[in-house]
């Protein structure tokens, strides 16, 4: 049957129309031929010749047949006549019945089965061309149709996902800045009501919190301006490794501020070491990093800042249960979080820490210790 899903529709409808009323024809010819034998031989009508033994022959009239054999030859010539017309008229039927169930049923069963799927938001299926002809050429291109539907589909929905990650580190970074500028401002207050403000110190405190005033617009000029966390651009600068350590010591005690647990670093390298990294993507990775380690420690944080050759490593370990197998495992993805983590986070700041780490080359890995939980991210800090 390959040949006939391969015929076109017009062809395969001339071949089903011929081929019955062929048929039907032939049946007319033996119809009639049979209905002229019995109508002869039940009322028989005109001469006849007649030989005799010697090869004469002579005409003889036939016997008139009586009213009974008329009436039952008329009845047989109506027959043949009610034959042909039933025999055309299932021709005609035949044909489009053979023409529906072989060339067009299956076809336009799949074309709605296909279109009631997409109605009802399901693109998850494949509809096959069986064949040639018009009607499975049309369910090729539903097909093709189809196929661009789920893509675009799929595409709106990783945009929409890209845009709610998006949105999420938007929130979750602005949170870190904003509380170390409470922090500032706490500190301030405290040193205000002892009267023992100096002026050298309050120039820091300004000069801290306009910093981060700055690094919150230019956080929220950039991230309007990016489509996808993946494009945030990089600013390299050039900084001394004692400069970055007093300023990641800095803010890492203003983050954590209002909470109990101790904080101490730890420094690795020379002083007078330079290094090019993006001060903002280090003060994200480090505020992302303490804020995710202060909700899990009991005691104490210890922060480890290193340097060797053109690599700059941090590491914030905490005294808390560890992590799970879960988290060890999936704890860099989006809005994956711990099991004790409050519900106004996010769980993108190690996925966060992930994505910066490795657009400054780097990396970040999680691990569990004798003591808790650790965090350790690397980064090139080699001239680019």
């Amino acid at each position: 049957m390959e040949w006939l899903r391969n015929l076109s529709l017009r062809k395969a409808y001339l071949l089903f129309t011929v081929s019955c009323f062929l048929v039907a024809f032939l049946l007319t010819w033996g119809t009639t031929k049979v209905c002229v034998s019995l109508r002869e031989s039940l009322a028989p009508s005109g001469v006849e010749i007649v030989y005799d033994e010697s090869g004469k022959g002579t005409i003889v009239s036939r016997e008139i047949p009586t009213e009974e054999a008329w009436n039952a030859a008329r009845g047989v010539e109506s027959l043949q006549y009610i034959l042909t017309v039933v025999y055309f008229g299932g021709a005609f039927l035949l044909s489009g019945t053979l023409f529906y169930r072989l060339k067009l049923k299956h076809p336009i069963q799949k074309l709605q089965a296909g279109a009631q799927r997409i109605m009802e938001q399901d693109l998850d299926f494949v509809l096959e061309a069986e064949g040639k002809d018009e009607l499975e050429s049309l369910c090729a291109a539903f097909e093709k149709m189809r196929g661009q539907l789920q893509r675009s589909h799929q595409e709106l929905w990783r945009q929409g996902e890209e845009r709610r990650r998006l949105n999420a580190a938007f929130s979750h970074d602005l949170r870190n800045p904003v509380t170390v500028l409470k922090g500032s401002i706490r500190v301030m207050e405290k040193v205000l009501q002892g009267d023992r403000l100096e002026r050298a110190a309050l120039e820091d405190h300004l000069a801290r919190m306009s910093h981060y005033t700055e690094r919150i617009a230019s956080y929220i000029e950039t991230m309007s301006q990016v489509q996808k966390l993946e494009d945030t651009p990089l600013s390299p600068v050039e900084i001394t490794f004692g400069e970055l350590g007093k300023e990641m010591q800095e803010e890492g005690e203003l983050l954590l501020w209002e909470t109990a647990c101790p904080l101490s670093f730890q420094f690795f390298g020379s002083e007078h070491a330079v290094v090019w990294v993006d001060r903002a993507v280090v003060s994200t990775i480090l505020e992302n990093c303490l804020t995710n380690a202060s909700r899990y420690a009991k005691q104490t944080i210890q922060v480890t800042v290193s340097v060797q050759g053109e690599r700059l490593t941090l590491s914030v370990q905490e005294d808390g249960p560890g992590f799970s197998p879960n988290m060890l495992r999936n704890g860099t993805e989006p809005f994956v979080r711990g099991e004790k983590t409050a519900s106004e986070h996010f769980g993108m700041g190690l996925y966060v820490c992930r994505l910066l780490s490795e657009k400054h080359g780097g990396g970040i890995a999680l691990e569990n210790t004798e003591t808790g939980g650790r965090v350790s991210v690397w980064m090139k800090s080699g001239k680019p």
